[in-house]
């Protein structure tokens, strides 16, 4: 689920918002037909902050189709912030309602002349894709981010490896794209602590070794990058190559 960051003591004050309780309250219990028309005849009118703390409530991600109303319903009166339209991408796609979720992104490039699009869009494309083992599909949205204004960066391709490597056994998917992309996606430090960390997981000395010496020969080494260093030695020491870490520490 997107998080936003904010204080404890801001979350207290949202947890606590009359408004947003009382249009939780009606998604919760009106049939998905009657959502817009209940929150109409409520009197309550919502605004931006309300909007963003409803959509991103447990209760919107368990209703993706009353959602839909609220947030047409909520766009009537306020304008729609980045946040709330990501939070929209976020709750269709975990609902595997791919299509809707393509067209709430066609429509915030339309509404918000491309700006309201953004890497954090598409991170939750990947996340939802994967979630669903729709890897193919996760890696083809990598592949259409310019159309939307984005650039294909290592931040990019760094939350698609992430997405990846977290369903189980689809690392090699994940080395695909590393393999396909890097002549054209310079990749960073993330890139390959990403990679080390997955490749430590399946506990793959071979793998690891061949990224981390990729890692020293393309960006060098930099002691701050310590998670990708640790996995590395890790998996070398779980593969029962003791001296090889030796050699490393």
């Amino acid at each position: 689920m997107i998080t936003a960051e904010k204080s404890p003591e801001r979350e207290e004050e949202e947890e606590a918002n009359p408004r947003a309780e009382a249009f939780l309250e009606i998604i919760c219990r009106v049939l998905v037909g009657e959502v817009e028309a209940a929150l109409s005849a409520c009197g309550i009118g919502p605004t931006a902050e309300v909007e963003e703390l409803v959509l991103k409530s447990r209760e919107c991600y368990k209703r993706p189709k009353s959602s839909v109303r609220f947030f047409r319903w909520a766009g009537q009166s306020v304008s729609h912030t980045a946040y709330a339209w990501n939070l929209l991408v976020d709750i269709l796609g975990k609902a595997a309602m791919f299509e809707p979720m393509w067209d709430a992104i066609r429509s915030m490039k339309q509404e918000g002349g491309g700006g309201l699009v953004s890497v954090a869009t598409f991170a939750s494309v990947f996340a939802s894709y994967c979630a669903a083992g729709n890897i193919k599909d996760a890696i083809a949205a990598l592949d259409v981010m310019d159309r939307y204004g984005l650039k294909h960066d290592a931040v990019a391709l760094n939350s698609l490896l992430s997405a990846i490597c977290r369903v189980e056994g689809r690392m090699q998917d994940a080395q695909d794209v590393f393999e396909r992309t890097k002549a054209t996606i310079p990749p960073d430090g993330d890139t390959f602590a990403i990679l080390l960390e997955a490749w430590e997981k399946e506990g793959n000395a071979v793998r690891a070794k061949s990224v981390f010496g990729e890692m020293v020969v393309r960006i060098g080494w930099d002691a701050a990058n310590v998670s990708a260093y640790d996995s590395f030695l890790s998996t070398l020491v779980r593969g029962g190559l003791l001296d090889e870490a030796f050699k490393f520490l």
